[in-house]
């Protein structure tokens, strides 16, 4: 009777074992990846695994003659960050090059966009950084707001709320795109000026 009961216990043990060896494998699984759908009228959507979203242009083997048809702001978002002695709000954003050369700068304007629909930081930004072909960057680059506790109204005021309450909406317009091969684009806006 005493390994009769010892015998369950091991089978027990064992199954017990598998069954929390299969739920952590089927954690360690990623239950949602990055989708693309087609919408009714063609356009293609990528679905990301963070809830977010955006249009997918495919420019390869076609003459791209634009700024904004080379690269796209793929996420654009506020942080608060907490450094020792300095508090501060950074505002991030990160790019997909949609062609096959590599993107050496980047001039980009960012507006800040209140919950009432009121522009409350604009910048126009020429930003050197590399971004291989057909490349999606992960992770962000932008600004630092630090907080100035003697001037009043500055981003960093501007941004606190929009970063406890998430509301904040972003604007971005590529105006320039620069090759390593030396190539510029300009915007569709810029070429209508001229």
């Amino acid at each position: 009777m005493k390994n009769k009961l010892q015998r369950n216990q091991c089978i027990n043990r064992g199954l017990i074992l598998k069954v929390m060896t299969f739920f952590m494998v089927l954690l360690n699984i990623p239950l949602i990846s990055d989708e693309v759908l087609v919408s009714k009228d063609g356009k293609k959507i990528l679905i990301k695994d963070n809830f977010t979203w955006q249009y997918v242009q495919s420019n390869l083997g076609q003459k791209i003659k634009f700024a904004e048809d080379a690269i796209t702001v793929n996420n654009i978002w506020l942080a608060e960050e907490d450094k020792e002695y300095d508090k501060a709000i950074a505002l991030y954003w990160s790019y997909t090059n949609l062609t096959d050369k590599k993107i050496i700068g980047v001039e980009i304007t960012t507006e800040v966009v209140n919950a009432f629909g009121k522009v409350v930081y604009s910048d126009t930004h020429e930003d050197e950084h590399v971004i291989e072909p057909n490349e999606e960057e992960t992770s962000g680059h932008g600004y630092i707001f630090s907080d100035n506790q003697f001037i009043h109204d500055q981003p960093y005021d501007r941004f606190l709320s929009m970063v406890n309450n998430r509301t904040a909406k972003f604007n971005t317009r590529i105006s320039k795109v620069i090759f390593e091969d030396g190539s510029i684009l300009s915007s569709k806006q810029k070429e209508k000026k001229k």
